[in-house]
C-alpha cells in the first residue's frame, strides 16, 4: 500500500482569502502612488524654494551656477591662501560700514581683511557720512577710528607682532 496526498480542497474560503489579499495589496499601491508620492513631491519643492534651506545645499542651482559665474567678486572678500591687511574699524557710535561700495552692516566694531591696493572704507551715521581712502600692503594691520561727535577719522598703523 502506497501513501498518496490529499488534495487540497477548492472550497470558497480559499478563494475568498486569497482575493481579499491580492484586494489588500492593489489597495496598497494606490494609497502610495495617490498619497505618498504627491506629498513628497509637494514636500519637495517647498523644501528647495525656501530661502533659509537653500543655503543649506551644497549643490547649487543651475541658475545660481550663471549668477556665479558672471557676478564681480567684492575686494575686500579675501581668500585663505591670500595675503591680506587687517583693519580693526570702531566708531565711536553705532552706524553703518562700508567697504569699496559694499555694505557689512550696522555695527560699532569690525575687523576686515583686505586685498593689497586702495580701498575706502565709510561710515555712515544718521544724519553724518565720514569716509577713509587708504592704501594698503599684505600683512599690514591698521586701526581706524570714526568719531561721529568731533566730525574725524583717525588712521593708526597697528606694529606687526615680532
Amino acid at each position: 500500500m502506497t501513501w498518496t496526498p490529499e488534495p487540497i480542497p477548492d472550497d470558497e474560503n480559499t478563494n475568498v482569502v486569497v482575493n481579499r489579499y491580492k484586494r489588500h495589496k492593489r489597495r496598497m499601491h494606490l494609497r502610495v502612488i495617490i498619497v505618498v508620492i504627491p506629498v513628497a513631491l509637494v514636500l519637495g519643492y517647498w523644501m528647495t524654494t525656501r530661502k533659509n534651506c537653500q543655503d543649506r545645499f551644497t549643490v547649487p542651482f543651475l541658475g545660481d551656477a550663471k549668477e556665479a559665474a558672471t557676478r564681480k567678486e567684492p575686494n575686500w572678500i579675501v581668500h585663505p591662501t591670500s595675503p591680506t591687511a587687517q583693519v580693526d574699524v570702531r566708531l565711536v557710535q553705532l552706524g553703518v560700514v562700508w567697504v569699496d561700495g559694499e555694505k557689512l552692516g550696522k555695527m560699532q566694531a569690525t575687523r576686515v581683511d583686505l586685498k593689497p591696493g586702495e580701498h575706502t572704507i565709510r561710515a555712515v551715521f544718521d544724519k553724518l557720512e565720514l569716509q577713509q581712502m587708504m592704501t594698503v600692503r599684505a600683512g599690514q594691520q591698521f586701526l581706524l577710528t570714526f568719531d561721529s561727535e568731533k566730525k574725524d577719522v583717525l588712521l593708526d598703523r597697528v606694529a606687526a607682532p615680532k
